[in-house]
């Protein structure tokens, strides 16, 4: 699940706007401010249009016109403009509101085809404060009571038919100033009550389902702290001035490159979601639950990447599967995931550094070799911890690291386990009738063998030894 609340996005770029009454100059104003992010051809097509309403501006985005001029087919896509307005508040700041987001109707693609469709927004409403003295100097809320819809696709030479629901979205943006000089810190949180997709193939008048994925509520939490918000718009306005040229002036582009740096300070991101199904063509599989936190730093001198994963009470249904294989579910797996290199500010520099890339986003091989040593000199390195997998018929841990220098790689895996009976009598039994399970009870056997014991859990430590070489509680694979 990732809400984007596309009305706070579009208003943002209002903030460097004068906040006067409504008046003809103040909606003139407002409107070159789009320009510098769109450029003066969203003002010279309509695309965005601004006018004096009472004691507000109305802001009008027509899509139809965008997509025109994009080079869209004439009437590909029909949706009425998006209007919302704009009111200036004491002290120089403004309220943004909309109350209504337009549905869009899909044509087909060709002359008496069969794709197309209809996408509905219901109960849409957004809210968005401006005020520069506030400590979040914006905040925005956006909520839908639905998003609907129906549209058939070309799949290759196949035409499929796919239907969404989301169900009761919502979304909050709150932006305050970063503790690094021109930066900001942003938090965005989310939900959604459900949502369902049914997929399925369309042969003639009939339709064959494909798949249906079906899930509970879910909320989220994004947040980005020191990101460089005034660079990126920068660079934004600057790509925007210089679209009708070529190439953009060389070192014009550095500059504004350079001025993105480190990008951001931590980029984080937190969701979980209730109750997900997935049915298909002979079989399903369901989660109780699934959750992922992820953390992600700049390009600063330490540079790290998190990621945990939670998947609890998957459960699958698959009626070819041997009956041993049933015997699994429900499983439970959860994960995490972290790695890190040091310099990638100065590789980041070393690229800006090289004509090269800053022409042609390609680097050059003294840049790209220059890199690859700072790199490799940086320690980079990956570890999984907290790893644990728990089924009826065993539950396991696992952990591991490895680093990657001038010596080559080094790496190391840890798996526990608190018994093997549980699985060895389930494939013993399942011989019997299965005679594909006798590989599986084999190789359970085997790393049975293998194991040693440590505070009554089965352990095997393992060593990478070099290329195509392990080591297995001291016995190398393949045998020296």
């Amino acid at each position: 699940m990732r809400l984007v609340p596309i009305a706070a996005c579009c208003v943002l770029a209002a903030a460097s706007a004068s906040a006067e009454p409504a008046t003809p100059e103040g909606a003139k104003a407002l409107a070159q401010s789009y320009a510098a992010y769109l450029s003066p051809k969203a003002l010279e097509k309509g695309i965005v249009t601004v006018t004096p309403d009472g004691d507000d501006y109305a802001v009008s985005w027509d899509v139809e016109k965008a997509l025109a001029a994009l080079g869209a087919r004439p009437g590909a896509v029909r949706m009425a403009p998006f209007v919302y307005r704009v009111a200036p508040t004491p002290g120089g700041g403004w309220l943004a509101r909309a109350s209504a987001l337009p549905g869009l109707t899909i044509a087909p693609s060709q002359e008496g085809g069969r794709d197309g469709g209809t996408v509905g927004f219901d109960g849409f409403r957004f809210d968005g404060l401006y005020d520069a003295a506030a400590a979040e100097f914006f905040r925005g809320k956006l909520g839908l009571d639905a998003v609907k819809a129906d549209v058939k696709a070309k799949s290759g030479d196949d035409l499929q038919h796919v239907r969404m629901s989301y169900d009761a979205l919502g979304a909050e943006i709150r932006i305050k100033p970063g503790a690094d000089a021109d930066s900001v810190d942003v938090a965005l949180p989310q939900s959604l009550n459900g949502a369902s997709q049914q997929t399925a193939l369309v042969d003639g008048d009939k339709e064959a389902p494909l798949t249906d994925t079906r899930q509970g509520a879910a909320v989220g939490d994004s947040a980005a702290t020191g990101l460089r918000a005034k660079a990126f718009g920068d660079l934004w306005r600057f790509l925007v001035a210089h679209a009708d040229e070529d190439k953009p002036p060389a070192e014009e582009l550095k500059a504004r490159l350079t001025a993105l740096l480190p990008l951001w300070r931590e980029l984080s991101d937190k969701v979980d979601v209730d109750d997900v199904a997935v049915s298909f063509p002979g079989g399903s599989l369901s989660f109780k639950s699934v959750s992922e936190t992820a953390r992600m730093t700049g390009l600063a001198e330490e540079s790290s990447l998190a990621l945990t994963l939670g998947f609890k009470q998957i459960d699958a249904e698959a009626p070819s599967a041997p009956d041993w294989v049933r015997s699994v579910w429900p499983a439970s797996l959860t994960l995490t995931l972290e790695a890190g290199v040091d310099g990638l500010d100065k590789a980041a520099k070393l690229a800006l550094d090289d004509p090269d890339f800053v022409s042609n986003g390609k680097l050059g091989d003294e840049a790209q070799n220059a890199i690859a040593e700072l790199l490799t000199q940086g320690r980079p390195h990956v570890s999984l911890s907290a790893g644990l997998l728990s089924t009826p018929l065993v539950e396991a841990t696992f952990e591991g690291d490895a680093s990657f220098g001038e010596e080559g790689p080094e790496a190391h895996a840890k798996i526990t386990a608190d018994t093997l009976d549980k699985v060895l009598e389930t494939l013993a039994k399942a011989v019997e009738k299965q005679p594909s399970a006798q590989q599986a009870l084999y190789l359970a056997t085997f790393a049975r063998g293998l194991a040693k014991t440590e505070d009554g859990r089965m352990v095997w430590d393992i060593e990478y030894l070099g290329a195509n070489s392990v080591e297995v509680n001291g016995q190398k694979f393949p045998p020296q």
